[in-house]
C-alpha cells in the first residue's frame, strides 16, 4: 500500500515541478522514494526532474529502478517512460541503445524523429571522424566583411624586412622548428628569415640537424605566384657553377628586375617569360620544382592562372610611354619639394645620381657588364634634359612594364591605373633589404643593382645549404580559413606538416593591429 505521506511529498513535487521549480522538487521525489522504497512512481517522477536538469545518467537510472519496483506491472509504465528513456541514452552518446529502445515503442512522431536521429549519428560514429570533420568543415559558409569587390594586389611591401627567426628560438630546438608567414606579400620577412637561420647554423659550432617548416599564405594567387617564381629562380641561381659568370649575372639581374622594378628592358622581359613558361610546366602533379617547395593540388589552378595572365594580354595592356607619364606625375605630385627626386631612404645620398635618373625616367639601372652589352645608352648616369630625354624615348620604345606587377583584376577596379605599380621607391625597398638582417652592404659601387643582387645571392645560398632540411609551404587563401585547416588537418595536407607554430608572423592582414617591432605586422609566440 502507497504511504499517505509519500503520496504527499510526491504531490508537492509535482506543483514544484510544475512551476519550474526542479530542484525543491527533487527534494520532494527522493523524500517520497525513502518513505516508499517500493513504490516505482518517485522514481518516475525523478526520471523527468533529473532530465530536465540534464542529469541523463541518472535519469536513465531513475528509470531502470522505477521499471524494476514495477515488476509484472511494468509495460504500461515502460510505454510511459520509453520516450524519455530513449531520449536521455542519446544525450549519453548511447546511440544503439537508444535505436534499441525506440524499436519497442509503438508508431508514432517522435520514435519517427529521433530514429532518424539515432541512425544518423550511428553512422556518423561509424566513419573517420577527421575525414567527416574536414567534410563539413568545407561545406560551412563564411562571412568576412569587404569593402571592395576585388583583393587589394601590392607587389612590393612597405615593412622592414625582418628575421622571424632569433637566437633564442634557435637554441630553444634542436629538431624542428616552424613558422606561418600570413599575408606574405614580397616575401621579404621570408627571405630575411632564411638569411638568419643560415646565418645561426654557421655560427653553430654542431652538425647541422635541425628541419625547417616554413608557411606561406596570401588571399592574392597573384602575390603567391611572384613568390614562387622569384624562389623558382633563386634555386635554379644556386645551381649555376660560381665559374659561369655570365649566366650568374644573367639570372641575378633578371631577379633584380622582376623582384624592384616597374619597366624592364626587353631581354629580361624575354628572360622573366621563359621562367613562367618553365615554372608552369613544373606546376603539375607528377614533376617538382624544388624538393623544399610544396604546393597543394588545390592551389595549383589558381597560381597557375595567375602565370597565364602574365603570359596573355597584359603584356600589352599598357605602354611604357604611359607608364613614364604616370609615374612623373607620381612624383611630382607626392613628393613636391623633390620633383626629381623619389623618397628618401635611411641613406639619401647613397644612390645619387641613379635615383635622380630613376625619377626622372622611371629606369633601375641594370649592372654595369649589362649596360656594356645590351643598354649602351645607359652608360654613364647624367641627368641635363637632352640625356634624359633621349633615355625617357629609347625606354618607351624598347622596353616594356614588368608583367608580374600586374592583376587583370585588381586594375580594373582601380579604372585602369597603375597607381599600386608605380608608387613605391625602388631605393627605399632595397634599403630596407638590409636595416634588420644583418647582411653586409655593398662596399664598392654602392648601385641599387649591387643592393638587390647581393641580397638575393646570400638568400639563394642559405637555400642552397638548408633544401634538404627545409620545407616551404604555399598556402593560398583567407588566413583564417588557412589556421582553421591546419587545426583540423584538413585538405590534403600531410601529417608530418605542423598543427602548431613556433612563431606566426601576421603581415598585410586588415583586420590584425599592428603591434610589432615593425609596425606594420603582428608577430604571435607559441
Amino acid at each position: 500500500m502507497i504511504s499517505p505521506e509519500a503520496e504527499k511529498l510526491r504531490q508537492q513535487g509535482n506543483e514544484l515541478y510544475q512551476s519550474k521549480n526542479v530542484p525543491e522538487a527533487i527534494k520532494c521525489y527522493n523524500e517520497a522514494a525513502i518513505l516508499a522504497p517500493k513504490d516505482p512512481s518517485p522514481y518516475s517522477n525523478l526520471s523527468a526532474a533529473h532530465y530536465e536538469m540534464g542529469l541523463y545518467t541518472q535519469c536513465i537510472s531513475d528509470i531502470r529502478t522505477a521499471l524494476q519496483l514495477a515488476g509484472t506491472e511494468s509495460s504500461s509504465l515502460e510505454k510511459k517512460l520509453a520516450l524519455r528513456l530513449a531520449k536521455a541514452q542519446l544525450q549519453t552518446y548511447d546511440y544503439q541503445v537508444a535505436a534499441n529502445t525506440l524499436a519497442q515503442m509503438t508508431k508514432g512522431q517522435d520514435k519517427t524523429v529521433l530514429g532518424s536521429i539515432c541512425q544518423r549519428y550511428i553512422e556518423y560514429s561509424q566513419v573517420d571522424k577527421e575525414v567527416y570533420r574536414r567534410e563539413q568543415l568545407s561545406q560551412l559558409p563564411k562571412y568576412l566583411c569587404a569593402l571592395g569587390e576585388t583583393k587589394e594586389y601590392y607587389v612590393v611591401g612597405h615593412d622592414e624586412a625582418c628575421s622571424q627567426m632569433d637566437s633564442n628560438m634557435f637554441g630553444s630546438s634542436e629538431r624542428f622548428i616552424s613558422i606561418f608567414f600570413a599575408g606574405i606579400g614580397d616575401a621579404r620577412n621570408l627571405y630575411a628569415t632564411l638569411l638568419k637561420i643560415d646565418q645561426l647554423e654557421q655560427e653553430d659550432s654542431a652538425i647541422p640537424s635541425r628541419k625547417y617548416h616554413l608557411t606561406i599564405n596570401d588571399i592574392k594567387a597573384e602575390a603567391l605566384a611572384r613568390d614562387v617564381l622569384v624562389l623558382f629562380l633563386l634555386t635554379e641561381f644556386d645551381s649555376i657553377d660560381v665559374s659561369k659568370e655570365t649566366e650568374r649575372t644573367e639570372a641575378l639581374t633578371t631577379l633584380f628586375f622582376l623582384y624592384i622594378a616597374p619597366v624592364v628592358p626587353q631581354r629580361i622581359a624575354e628572360l622573366i617569360q621563359a621562367a613562367i613558361d618553365r615554372l608552369i610546366d613544373s606546376l603539375v602533379p607528377e614533376k617538382t620544382i624544388a624538393e623544399y617547395l610544396h604546393i597543394y593540388s588545390d592551389d595549383i589552378g589558381p597560381l597557375v592562372e595567375a602565370l597565364r595572365s602574365w603570359r596573355g594580354q597584359l603584356r600589352s595592356k599598357y605602354s611604357v610611354a604611359e607608364a613614364l607619364q604616370m609615374h612623373l606625375n607620381h612624383c611630382k605630385s607626392s613628393f613636391p619639394a623633390y620633383s626629381e627626386h623619389v623618397e628618401r631612404s635611411v641613406e639619401p645620398n647613397i644612390w645619387e645620381p641613379e635615383r635622380t635618373l630613376f625619377a626622372q625616367t622611371g629606369v633601375c639601372r641594370p649592372p654595369e657588364s649589362w649596360v656594356q652589352e645590351f643598354e649602351p645608352i645607359l652608360a654613364g648616369i647624367r641627368s641635363n634634359k637632352k640625356h634624359v630625354k633621349k633615355i625617357k624615348a629609347y625606354v618607351a620604345d624598347k622596353w616594356t612594364m614588368n608583367v608580374t606587377m600586374l592583376d587583370s583584376r585588381w586594375q580594373g577596379s582601380l579604372n585602369d591605373t597603375l597607381g599600386a605599380v608605380l608608387s613605391f621607391d625602388p631605393f627605399g625597398v632595397a634599403d630596407n633589404l638590409y636595416l634588420h638582417t644583418g647582411l653586409e652592404k655593398p662596399q664598392q659601387k654602392p648601385y641599387l643593382y649591387n643592393y638587390v643582387a647581393r641580397f638575393f645571392a646570400h638568400v639563394a645560398t642559405a637555400i642552397g645549404r638548408l633544401r634538404k632540411r627545409l620545407v616551404v609551404e604555399i598556402m593560398y587563401g583567407e588566413v583564417s580559413d588557412i589556421l582553421e585547416t591546419i587545426r583540423y588537418n584538413g585538405s590534403d595536407r600531410p601529417e608530418t606538416f605542423p598543427a602548431k607554430y613556433d612563431r606566426v608572423h601576421l603581415s598585410n592582414i586588415p583586420y590584425v593591429p599592428c603591434v610589432s617591432d615593425d609596425g606594420d605586422a603582428m608577430r604571435v609566440e607559441r
